[in-house]
């Protein structure tokens, strides 16, 4: 059994829903494509 996880920190409450779940979302893909088993964090949300 192995795990991917994205996660998106942030300091930022205009950021909708929306953003914030596609970048966990993207951050969770990356790490599928990169081997799996691992967590991938972003920092910032990419307008």
């Amino acid at each position: 059994i192995t795990f991917s996880v994205g996660v998106l920190t942030m300091n930022a409450p205009k950021i909708s829903v929306d953003k914030i779940l596609s970048t966990a979302d993207k951050m969770m893909y990356s790490v599928k494509n990169n081997g799996k088993n691992d967590i991938k964090f972003a920092t910032h949300v990419n307008d």
